[in-house]
């Protein structure tokens, strides 16, 4: 039975062995996100779409503008057509799902960042013992990076990215000029960095950090596994992936986060560049475009 999980929530231990609820996120992306990801991935205009699946054109348009709703029937007829998961279309269409990934989270700090109204995040990785700490990517915030290296007492050892869109690399020089850094990204992405690959492991104090290659969002996209969780940046989101530039690029996305993502422990918990955090269990079973 489908059930309304909104009351979802992780808590984070901070320094001082506080315990933090981190708010209701609400999911990036809209079943109309989906669909046009989803859309464009297979190479389809709008008019296509329609044509194809028999749903007007305009309920279509105002369905991935989040600006009109469509029947049950209408979303299954999408789904099928762009070979996503019917029902779980449908769930996040009707708000019906939400990730309820309860944690405390004794090595990783959440900081929210935003660009106008849109929020997206970077984190801290902490080793306990040597104070020592990996910043994944930059929320494109360095003065918020910063404040909250000096507010814990933190040295900060990397920066990794998971890519160089602007709202997770702005800023990278900045914190890699003022806290000494090393600034770790994959060749492809083409930035000023120390370059990292699939299969490598990054090491800090007590703490493995395995190199995951999640390419399609950008060509050299990349997660960092750290056994219990995984820093998958814009590669996927609860419910969701990132978008794609190309027919070829959303398909090598797919894979990717099927084979490296969705094949790790069911209680991996996610932590993605936007929206809520989750696991893999919950995209196993609730992300639309995982069959």
């Amino acid at each position: 039975m489908i059930t309304n999980r909104k009351q979802s929530f992780l808590q984070q231990k901070d320094r001082e062995g506080q315990y933090h609820t981190m708010k209701e996120i609400p999911l990036e992306d809209t079943a109309g996100d989906i669909v046009q990801k989803a859309r464009t991935g297979h190479g389809l205009s709008q008019e296509a779409l329609a044509r194809t699946s028999g749903v007007d054109s305009s309920r279509l348009i105002d369905f991935e503008n989040d600006k009109g709703k469509l029947s049950r029937e209408e979303v299954i007829r999408l789904a099928s057509t762009l070979m996503l998961h019917p029902d779980r279309l449908w769930e996040i269409s009707e708000g019906l799902w939400h990730p309820n990934p309860t944690q405390i989270l004794k090595q990783v700090i959440p900081l929210e960042g935003f660009l106008g109204g849109y929020r997206v995040w970077a984190y801290l990785l902490i080793d306990d013992d040597s104070k020592s700490c990996a910043i994944v990517d930059t929320a494109n915030s360095p003065s918020l990076i910063i404040e909250a290296l000096h507010r814990h007492h933190l040295t900060a050892s990397y920066l990794l990215l998971t890519h160089t869109h602007y709202d997770h690399a702005g800023g990278a020089n900045e914190i890699a000029t003022e806290t000494g850094a090393k600034i770790l990204c994959h060749p492809q992405e083409r930035f000023m960095s120390e370059p990292i690959r699939q299969g490598e492991t990054i090491k800090m104090g007590k703490i493995q950090i395995h190199v995951l290659e999640t390419q399609g969002h950008t060509p050299g996209g990349t997660s960092f596994y750290v056994g219990d969780f995984c820093f998958v940046g814009d590669a996927l989101f609860a419910g969701s992936m990132g978008r794609t530039p190309s027919p070829a690029a959303y398909q090598k996305l797919l894979g990717e986060i099927q084979a490296k993502i969705l094949g790790l422990p069911d209680s991996t918990v996610l932590f993605p560049g936007h929206g809520p955090a989750t696991t893999v269990v919950e995209e196993r079973h609730h992300n639309p475009f995982f069959l």
